[in-house]
C-alpha cells in the first residue's frame, strides 16, 4: 500500500507540473486534481474493504466546473 501511495503522488505531481507548464485553464487543473484525489480515496477505501459510491461526487464536480 505504501508503494501505491508513492507511485500515485509522484505521478500526480508530474501531471500537475505538466499541466501548469502547458498553461492549462485553472478549471481544467481543478477538475483533474479533484477527480484524481477522489480516485485516490476510492482506491484507499477499496484496499480497506469499505464501500464508497463515487458517481454522485464526480457528477457534482463536473457540473460545478462547467465542463
Amino acid at each position: 500500500m505504501i508503494l501505491f501511495n508513492v507511485i500515485f503522488f509522484v505521478s500526480f505531481a508530474i501531471a500537475v507540473g505538466l499541466m501548469l507548464r502547458l498553461k492549462k485553464r485553472p478549471n481544467e487543473i481543478a477538475v483533474f486534481v479533484t477527480l484524481a484525489l477522489l480516485g485516490f480515496v476510492v482506491w484507499i477505501l477499496a484496499l480497506l474493504e469499505r464501500p464508497f459510491k463515487i458517481s454522485l461526487w464526480i457528477g457534482w464536480v463536473i457540473d460545478r466546473t462547467g465542463l
